[in-house]
């Protein structure tokens, strides 16, 4: 499983493990709208639409003049199919554990 420009595996393995134990994951849907809620959690912009998220950073980095797109945010649909992925990837792994 691949991660977020400069946010380790290992950190956001160990939000996802708090978020999945808050959300009860029963559909597409829910597993869509519970990764989106752990991008805003990585980004630290809780309640931020993923597009907005990215144009805040973008702006942010504009002002510092440090443009750097590897560290933005993905875009919502971006971030839809990494999520949907890495739950296609963690099902796959609990398969082979059982």
């Amino acid at each position: 499983m691949s991660s977020f420009f400069g946010f380790s595996k290992e950190k956001i393995f160990k939000m996802a493990v708090v978020f999945n134990e808050q959300q009860d994951l029963e559909s597409k849907d829910d597993v869509i709208k519970a990764g989106l809620l752990l991008v805003q959690h990585i980004y630290g912009h809780m309640g931020t639409r993923a597009s907005r998220l990215r144009f805040l950073s973008y702006n942010r980095m504009i002002a510092n003049k440090t443009l750097n797109p590897a560290r933005l945010p993905p875009t919502t649909s971006a971030a839809t199919e990494y999520i949907l992925r890495a739950y296609l990837q963690y099902h796959n792994w609990a398969m082979l554990n059982t």
